[in-house]
């Protein structure tokens, strides 16, 4: 009886020893999500224009064309707060002409072009700008006769 009991006692403690052993049932791995890299607004950026303009009048003399040009500027952004110079240049066809008694007159507007500074906030993607100080240029001619 007595080895019968030490048996018993002797098999209940390495089942406990066993039991102790076991590892616990783990979560399955999964890769962290992807983080989308943070928006930064500083740098060079360069850009093409073009378009068509007419002067908003119901005078059969507006002056009307076409222009093409391009845009260059840096941003740089501390926190929110974003400061920025952008300046963009066109050549222009634009042109009216008008003739009366032997005089012929002509205007035309050859090239456009501003420059501006900027202050704004960047919002994640969104970027506002309520202060722009521009700086126009424009190049016109016209035609009278000798």
């Amino acid at each position: 009886m007595k080895r019968v009991a030490l048996g018993l006692l002797l098999a209940s403690i390495a089942g406990a020893a066993g039991a102790a052993d076991m590892s616990a049932p783990r979560a399955a791995y999964t890769k962290a999500p992807m983080m989308s890299p943070a928006i930064n607004w500083t740098g060079f950026y360069i850009g093409a224009m073009g378009g068509y303009a007419s002067e908003a009048t119901s005078d059969s003399l507006r002056i009307k064309g076409g222009f093409a040009g391009g845009t260059l500027g840096y941003n740089w952004q501390s926190g929110v707060m974003v400061l920025g110079i952008e300046a963009d240049g066109a050549w222009a066809d634009l042109s009216s002409t008008a003739s009366q008694g032997g005089v012929t007159l002509t205007d035309k507007v050859q090239s456009l072009s501003t420059v501006r500074g900027r202050i704004g906030a960047a919002f994640d993607q969104i970027f506002t700008a309520p202060v722009a100080w521009p700086s126009r240029i424009t190049k016109s001619a016209a035609a009278y006769p000798a």
